[in-house]
């Protein structure tokens, strides 16, 4: 049927929309229901669920708001990041209510879809009536026709067939062969042979296999503080609430303790595999946003080369997957970048993005929050010196400020709060005496580390290549700045980035407080394009000493980044160890790494003792102590150097790598600085202890 009629051919068109709102919201309560009845189509509830709670009440607003014209990636990225926002609110509101209407388990499956069926029905009936009379709406367009779209989608499931080989019988070729795939991309884009529009999908599709290749090693979650996130979203599954009086930092932070109980409640997925799927597939969208970011101030080719340092620098894709918190918290400061940057957006939509936006940032994570709040602030006082006009206004600043402190004083007996003044005491106070003193600034420590073979000293010295690029494109920003296109804000947030890494090589504790490689992993998110920027500059000085020909200098620097990026991902992914034979720390290729990875006969032991443990302290060494993080509330205790006696009426848990080898992890810390770690023979602390369990791959020892 033809309609002519423009206001006709809208109401067709947003009835349509509403009509696959309805057909997902079916799907879902249809693949429940038959699963209730005992009929269970794999993955078929998992996806449609995700699709629905993570994309379609976002979309909704979005066209409750009349926002359009955003283009495809600010459209998809603004969609998942509502759908994000209103899951979270959503929840706290059900945990806030639901007790005083005498429910007492308000986070219980049926609620909760109960809940989401009304929310998206009036979402949808406010998106017919405030949308309805618009013409010509937005399409999330994906190049699916290009030749090497079909290519790009075939990476991840080489990324799943590899773990998958690596986890069964330690097999690592094809992780091994999708690492030089996944280097290669970069080059491909050099010579053109992927289009422009192709580089948001290809980023994507890079970020995700890197993630993957990591995060879906063991079937266990596996790393430091993703164990205490597990525990803490455990206990919300087990009670169908949450108690906001749990005095712990992370227990205030609702991308833990609401977002994946509800995820895994409504989709029926397991809560391990809600953090190890699901948590990377929304953290790859951070890339594909700053590729957006990044292409308002520099061109295309350039923009993914800056993204691709960003998602080969080794914390995205092996220290990302164990920090779940921060991997929701980077996609809202993305989103904000993103909402800064644009000059076209109405300004009443902008600000309600930016409340929604900024607030689940801190929902999500505090030491980002506060990052970005020590940003607001410098703009703040910038603006009323200069009585410019930004974009981030006084009363946006003033907001954020208020909201971050009234949650984290509020909730989790302000011990989030705490942690913050007790850092900011111990910086004061050692300040003058520990400047640049190794044995207080984490960083410091880590240049100054001995390294243990040639190829480890060359690795040390490509990791220092992008950021002295980076200080060199800083410089050039700094005086020479009329030649750039970088808007203010941008400017304002890459040299406070800056600051915070001079601050982290000098600073003491302050690196330590959050991790060296994760202050470099939120500072690259500003400072990535200035590799390039700086890159090209120190080509460029080097071509003019060697009297290169300008047009063989514009064709070749981009050409001798792309390299460098090539031989940096492969360095990092432990591929260059693994072909030379030497010391790999890469858990994704080399199955004999000692880290904080747990097979099935560890996790079995360790939940054994925790059933019969009664309130007796558990020790266990650096690394197998934190298998315990997830699977109670008190934290297991180190085992002690091989001098010390251990505390009678303890257990004392040994993992695989303990039994096999007779040693154990120890990793003293000083001034919360660790120190070298080293191994120690297990003889001397089971010396008088009686062992009480063994399976093969685990055993117990009671004092």
């Amino acid at each position: 049927m033809e309609i002519n009629d423009p206001l006709q051919m809208n109401d067709w068109k947003i009835t349509k929309f509403l009509e696959i709102v309805l057909t997902i919201q079916v799907a879902v309560l249809g693949s429940i229901g038959l699963e209730s009845i005992g009929v269970k189509v794999p993955i078929l509830r998992e996806l449609i669920t995700f699709i629905y709670l993570l994309f379609v009440p976002g979309i909704l607003m979005i066209r409750i708001m009349r926002m359009h014209k955003l283009g495809s990636i600010e459209t998809f990225l603004y969609s998942v990041g509502l759908s994000i926002a209103i899951l979270m609110l959503v929840g706290l509101l059900m945990n806030t209510l639901y007790p005083l209407m005498g429910i007492s388990k308000p986070l219980s499956s049926s609620y909760l879809i109960i809940t989401f069926t009304i929310l998206v029905g009036i979402l949808s009936v406010l998106s017919y009536i405030k949308d309805k009379n618009f013409c010509d709406p937005d399409f999330i367009n994906i190049p699916i026709c290009h030749k090497n779209f079909l290519f790009l989608c075939l990476i991840p499931f080489i990324t799943i067939l590899g773990t998958y080989l690596m986890n069964l019988y330690q097999i690592n070729v094809v992780l091994m062969f999708l690492m030089v795939i996944l280097s290669l991309t970069v080059i491909l884009i050099f010579f053109d042979k992927i289009p422009t529009e192709m580089y948001p999908f290809t980023i994507f599709i890079v970020s995700i296999s890197l993630l993957y290749s990591t995060s879906l090693i063991s079937n266990y979650i596996w790393g430091w503080d993703i164990q205490k996130e597990y525990y803490l979203a455990k206990l919300v599954m087990e009670n169908s609430s949450w108690n906001p009086n749990i005095q712990f930092n992370l227990n205030a932070m609702l991308s833990i303790v609401m977002m994946p109980p509800i995820l895994s409640k409504v989709s029926g997925m397991n809560l391990i595999w809600i953090f190890k799927i699901i948590y990377p597939l929304i953290f790859s969208l951070v890339p594909v946003g700053l590729y957006h970011v990044f292409k308002k101030q520099i061109n295309g080719k350039a923009a993914f080369l800056s993204c691709f340092l960003f998602i080969s620098f080794f914390g995205f894709f092996t220290e990302m997957p164990t920090l779940a918190r921060q991997e929701i918290a980077e996609l809202f400061l993305v989103l904000l970048i993103m909402l800064i940057l644009n000059k076209e957006m109405k300004s009443t939509h902008k600000s309600i993005l930016l409340i929604v936006f900024s607030s689940a940032l801190i929902l999500s994570h505090y030491s980002i929050a506060y990052i970005y709040m020590g940003f607001l602030a410098v703009i703040a006082l910038i603006s009323l010196i200069t009585k410019k006009k930004y974009t981030i206004t006084l009363t946006f600043i003033m907001f954020f400020f208020i909201f971050s402190l009234s949650w984290y004083i509020y909730t989790s007996n302000a011990s989030v709060f705490a942690t913050i003044l007790n850092l900011g005491t111990t910086i004061n106070y050692n300040l003058i005496n520990d400047f640049l003193n190794p044995e207080s600034v984490q960083a410091l420590q880590i240049v100054n580390v001995a390294t243990v073979s040639p190829i480890h000293t060359i690795y040390k010295y490509i990791q220092l290549v992008p950021q002295f690029f980076i200080a060199l494109g800083i410089f050039k920003l700094i005086f020479d700045r009329k030649k750039m296109s970088f808007e203010r804000e941008y400017i304002i947030f890459s040299l406070l980035s800056f600051l915070m890494l001079l601050m982290a090589l000098s600073v003491p504790f302050f690196s330590s407080a959050m991790n060296t490689s994760r202050i470099y992993q939120i500072a690259l998110m500003f400072l990535s394009p200035f590799f390039v920027i700086g890159g090209i500059t120190f080509l460029q000085i080097l071509w003019h000493i060697f009297r290169v020909p300008k047009n063989i200098f514009s064709k070749t620097s981009l050409g001798f980044l792309s390299i460098f990026l090539v031989i940096f991902l492969l360095f990092n992914a432990g591929f260059i160890y693994e072909i030379a034979n030497d010391n790999s720390q890469s858990i994704s290729l080399n199955n004999t790494v000692d880290s904080a990875l747990f097979n099935e006969m560890e996790v079995t032991g360790a939940n054994w003792v925790v059933n019969v443990k009664d309130n007796k302290k558990i020790y266990a060494d650096t690394y197998r102590h934190l298998i315990f993080n997830g699977l109670m509330n008190d934290s297991a205790g180190s085992l002690p150097d091989e001098d010390s006696r251990m505390p009678s009426n303890s257990y004392t848990y040994l993992g695989t790598l303990n039994v096999l080898t007779g040693t154990y992890f120890y990793s003293p810390r000083h001034n919360e600085v660790r120190l070298s770690p080293q191994y120690l023979n297990l003889s001397t602390i089971l010396k008088d202890q009686n062992q009480i369990y063994d399976n093969g791959g685990s055993r117990l020892y009671y004092c």
